[in-house]
């Protein structure tokens, strides 16, 4: 009986010390693998960051008018130098009272075609300015999918001259 019982003990001790051997390797693979998505989603929101510096660095500079607007309402959410001195504006909001007072319903004419298609290319846009100055615009946008959110881009067409 003696025998029995220590080959037993040892059968026992023997399978302890595997399956502790298997569960110490499978939480080794699991904190590796973890280490490693971490270390992923890390990497990729580095990216994402230069990406989006890369992005934020071309719109302020750009040459061509930019902004992001809603156009249901039709509030002007961010925009570019360029634009505001296109429009001859300091601000956002001066832009967006500009923008929104446009003759002929070309407000209201952007917002339609933006909700029917989902992009607006090459649309013209004329006004006088308080000064007395005609404008023509060209006014590209593209609709953000599922949202009344849009990006435009804006390239002033016409050299200036006096209305009369």
């Amino acid at each position: 009986m003696p025998v029995l019982l220590n080959d037993t003990l040892s059968v026992i001790l023997i399978a302890t010390a595997v399956v502790l051997l298997f569960a110490f390797g499978y939480a080794y693979v699991i904190l590796s693998s973890s280490r490693r998505i971490v270390q992923e989603q890390h990497r990729r929101i580095d990216e994402l960051r230069r990406s989006e510096e890369r992005y934020k660095a071309l719109f302020m500079n750009s040459l061509a008018g930019m902004m992001k607007f809603s156009f249901s309402p039709f509030i002007v959410l961010e925009t570019n130098q360029t634009i505001l001195e296109m429009f001859n504006v300091t601000t956002d909001y001066e832009l967006q009272r500009l923008l929104s007072d446009l003759p002929n319903g070309q407000t209201k004419r952007i917002e339609t075609v933006l909700h029917a298609k989902g992009t607006i290319d090459a649309m013209e846009i004329e006004f006088p300015t308080p000064t007395g100055i005609k404008r023509r615009f060209l006014f590209s946008a593209k609709r953000e999918e599922g949202t009344n959110l849009a990006h435009a881009v804006v390239i002033l067409m016409t050299a200036e001259r006096l209305i009369g």
